[in-house]
């Protein structure tokens, strides 16, 4: 996770032509932070329009990588003032960007 980390983080300098001598680049920022692994399992729901679910939330680090194995459609963007479910694609990661990189972008 810690490589896929990185090479995130270096990709996105290069899209956002962060320049070195501007600022610290995002993956020196963020190389020797702390890295958290959490495995949650969702299995489908019998009665989903009973179900809660979590409330809504940003992510306050720096990256989230999810992979999302199986068909439950759980995660959830705003967009335009409406939630939308993220389809899960078979062997994909899904980045989230969190709060701490507005000081980057």
């Amino acid at each position: 996770m810690k490589q896929l980390s990185m090479v995130l983080f270096n990709k996105m300098e290069n899209a956002l032509q962060v320049q070195a001598a501007e600022i610290k680049g995002m993956s020196e920022v963020f190389k020797d932070r702390t890295q958290a692994m959490r495995m949650n399992y969702y299995p489908p729901c019998p009665k989903p329009n009973l179900a809660i679910g979590l409330t809504s939330h940003s992510d306050f680090g720096g990256l989230t990588i999810l992979l999302q194995i199986n068909e439950v459609e759980g995660l959830q963007i705003k967009k335009d003032g409406t939630w939308i479910s993220v389809k899960p694609l078979p062997n994909a990661f899904v980045v989230n960007v969190g709060d701490i990189m507005e000081v980057f972008i």
